[in-house]
């Protein structure tokens, strides 16, 4: 029998790199794993409170990097003495590293907070990415959170616009303390 058909897990996002986020009926499992070390993070619907998404330069970054490494490597192969076929070998293994970061759109940084905690996202890396998880999640965040909005909000009491009639003093009189009781 195949367990992972049983799961009642499913992923929303899992890149190459070392951390997964899974998705269950009543929570996000945020997985990472360092060496042979897995940790995990629950976040229950009801606790979350926000997802803060910000725009990072990634993208630009990674096109820099990639420009760099592929000039740098051309140098060398040159000063070694490379004809165009070197030229040609290089740009065949950069230019799809560039064209796959440029497709992946803009870099984000995404962090999840609950009443306890801020936890970074490191697997929502990307926008387009972000947007799709955030817009799958948010009716399951939205029906979690539809009771409590109900129960603890507590009524709002009007505040007067005038002061009270009276003289107002800056310095109120100290209250009256009773004398001390004979025992």
């Amino acid at each position: 029998m195949n367990s992972a058909a049983q799961s009642p897990y499913r992923p929303l996002a899992r890149p190459l790199g070392a951390s997964q986020l899974w998705k269950a009926d009543d929570h996000l499992l945020l997985v990472r794993t360092i060496g042979w070390t897995e940790s995990y993070r629950r976040f229950y619907f009801r606790d979350i409170q926000a997802i803060l998404v910000v725009h990072t330069n990634r993208r630009i970054y990674w096109n820099l990097g990639l420009l760099g490494g592929a000039f740098i490597v051309v140098i060398l192969v040159h000063a070694g003495g490379g004809q165009w076929l070197s030229d040609a070998i290089i740009a065949a293994v950069f230019l799809p590293l560039l064209i796959r970061n440029n497709l992946a759109g803009p870099g984000c940084r995404t962090v999840l907070t609950t009443a306890v905690q801020d936890e970074k996202i490191p697997c929502l890396r990307r926008l387009r990415k972000t947007r799709r998880v955030i817009e799958e999640i948010r009716p399951l965040i939205r029906g979690a959170q539809a009771d409590l909005a109900g129960d603890s909000v507590p009524p709002v009491t009007p505040v007067p616009a005038t002061p009270p009639p009276g003289p107002v003093s800056e310095n109120p009189p100290p209250p009256e303390i009773p004398p001390p009781v004979p025992t």
